[in-house]
Formats: C-alpha cells, sequence, structure tokens
C-alpha cells in the first residue's frame, strides 16, 4: 500500500511549538504525521492568512496532488488588531524568508530601528481600541470565499479524498483582553468553516475548541501555539481522519464562493418579477 501523502496548508500554528522546542522528544502534529507513515507536504507559513494561499498553493500544494489536505487557518484572520496588515509586515522583526512575510534581511540597526517604532506604535493602539478603532486582517466574508475558492480549486485538481478544515481554539483570556471581541469573531469564522463541511462528505470541520481543551499551559501556554503535548492530541485525534475514500466526486462543483452575489440577484430578481 503507498504511503499517504497530506498537505498541510496554515500558519504558525501547525507549524510550531510553543515554547520553542527544548529536546527532540517534542513534535508537531505534521511531524507526527511523517512518523506514522505518512508523507507531509508542508505549506504552513508563519503569520500567512488564507488570502495568501493563492500565491502558493499550485506550487506547494496542488502539483504533489495530495491524498489528504489540512486546511488550519483562522486565528490571525479572527483576531481584531489596532494594526494594519503592511505595517505588521514591516514591524516583523524576523530575518527569515518564508516567501510571504518579511521577504529581505533586516540587519541589527534596522532591527533596533523597527523595534523602538513597534514600541511607540503600542502607546497608539491602546489610543485606537480606547476609541473603537479595530479591524481584522481578513474580514469573515472574504475569509468564506477564499476558503470555498481555495477548496474547488484542490477538489478540480487533485486526487484528494478528503480535505480537513482544523477549527479554531477558544483563545486565553489575554487575547481577548488585548484585543476584545476576538472569541466571538472566531466563533463566525468556526461557523463559515462547519458550514462548508456540512455542504459535502469529503470535507470535515474538526472542532479543535471541543476535542483539544486549551484552557490549560500544557496544551497552549500562549493562548494559540500548541506545547508538544498538544500537538500530541491533534496528532491522535487527527491521524484517524485520513482514511476514507473521494464520494460524490462531482459534488464539490456546488459549492458557492459566491453566496452574496447570488444571494443580491436573488433578491434583485424577486423584486423584478413582483413589479411585473
Amino acid at each position: 500500500m503507498s504511503e499517504k501523502k497530506v498537505c498541510i496548508i496554515g500558519n504558525s500554528v501547525p507549524l510550531l511549538i510553543q515554547p520553542f522546542r527544548t529536546n527532540h522528544q517534542d513534535r508537531t502534529y505534521g511531524e507526527l504525521l511523517e512518523r506514522s507513515g505518512c508523507r507531509v507536504i508542508h505549506a504552513e507559513k508563519q503569520s500567512a492568512v488564507i488570502t495568501d494561499v493563492y500565491q502558493y498553493l499550485e506550487d506547494e500544494c496542488i502539483r504533489h496532488y495530495p491524498d489528504y489536505v489540512i486546511i488550519h487557518f483562522g486565528i490571525v484572520e479572527a483576531t481584531y488588531r489596532a494594526r494594519p496588515r503592511w505595517l505588521q509586515n514591516i514591524f516583523s522583526m524576523n530575518a527569515w524568508n518564508n516567501s510571504i512575510i518579511n521577504r529581505s534581511y533586516n540587519g541589527p540597526i534596522m532591527r533596533g530601528i523597527l523595534y523602538v517604532a513597534k514600541q511607540s506604535y503600542k502607546s497608539l493602539e491602546r489610543i485606537l481600541y480606547a476609541s473603537g478603532l479595530k479591524w481584522r486582517w481578513v474580514s469573515p466574508r472574504t475569509f468564506r470565499f477564499a476558503l470555498h475558492d481555495i477548496v474547488k480549486k484542490i477538489f478540480a485538481d487533485t486526487p484528494v479524498q478528503r480535505i480537513i478544515l482544523v477549527g479554531i481554539t477558544d483563545i486565553a483570556d489575554w487575547v481577548e483582553q488585548r484585543a476584545p471581541g476576538t472569541q466571538v469573531s472566531i466563533n463566525k469564522y468556526n461557523l463559515i468553516m462547519k458550514k462548508l463541511a456540512d455542504e459535502y462528505p469529503a470535507i470535515h470541520y474538526f472542532d479543535t475548541a471541543s476535542q483539544i481543551n486549551n484552557k490549560t499551559q500544557t496544551i497552549t501556554p500562549d493562548g494559540i501555539h500548541f506545547t508538544g503535548i498538544g500537538h500530541q492530541l491533534l496528532f491522535e485525534a487527527l491521524y484517524p481522519l485520513l482514511s476514507p475514500k473521494r464520494s460524490d466526486y462531482q459534488g464539490w462543483q456546488k459549492i458557492n464562493q459566491y453566496e452574496s452575489l447570488y444571494n443580491l440577484y436573488a433578491r434583485w430578481n424577486k423584486r423584478k418579477a413582483s413589479h411585473k
């Protein structure tokens, strides 16, 4: 039997262990899938949002023809912020190239300047939050469109048997304190993923919040990322999902990423009919 090819597309949550690994025993759930005999294609990128996937989906997922795709986004998009994405990219002091964020090297002088600028902006952020000025890097409507669009592309161009949408965990209290309204926002993004999974049997929504209790520092010490124990729990829950054969092959074509436009047309057509 040939090995299962699993592509993981996401942000830093499936990519990193927090705190950073201090021994050779800790593994991310992607690494644990590799140890279990799967061939894993890693397409996780730190700080990436789902709309970034348009820049690398074909190169890092489609051309590998995966049997399973795990899509692990949401927290970066759903969190309320008083800082625009473009400014965050400038403030980022990570000199390592992840092909999406911070594509160039920052030397020690520039890092020092950016550090001072970032700390200064934090004072302004408190004022913006107090004034009610906050936003998300990807709106729910855009998130829904991109998710549906990406899923349809994967089904159309690969023999994928199942797509797993990993839900966002409940955040830690300190995250909600710093970014009020984020938990309610997360619930909206999770609902978008769940509704899509309900439409098609080859898509599975993994409810992380209910299956992985992250209200403990042994699992998510920073309220977002997983420890080695947390990744182990994720692996144990996700691995059994890598088994079904693809069903209803043409069903994905019915997935509608243009729902808002169709609804607008339906209302317009209904008004037009009522005036006849």
